[in-house]
């Protein structure tokens, strides 16, 4: 492992081929180890937080007598050192928010 790296497991995957007939090829994907430099995840990281930050503002108002106790998101990491939030092929995301009543 090269100094500054963190190994990671990600998932690569090819392309489904520009064959237009019946039986085109789908796309693969294979998984491979591959070192992502440390100081790009911190930083792609640290984005990611601070823009949640915003969202769990948003759910601290308490204005309904509840308030924000818990958040849960997945993230994915990229080859490339990118920090993403796990999705679904229809490109939607969860979250697990857990509320407690203000006290």
């Amino acid at each position: 492992m090269a100094t500054g790296t963190i190994p990671v497991v990600v998932t690569l995957s090819t392309p489904p081929s520009d064959d237009k007939s019946i039986l085109r090829r789908v796309g693969t994907a294979a998984q491979a180890a591959v070192n992502v430099d440390s100081e790009k995840l911190k930083a792609n990281l640290s984005a990611l937080i601070e823009k949640l930050g915003t969202v769990i503002s948003v759910a601290e108002a308490g204005t309904v007598g509840l308030v924000l106790d818990e958040m849960e998101v997945g993230i994915e990491i990229t080859a490339e050192g990118g920090v993403v939030l796990i999705g679904t092929v229809g490109a939607t995301a969860s979250m697990t928010l857990t509320f407690k009543r203000k006290a």
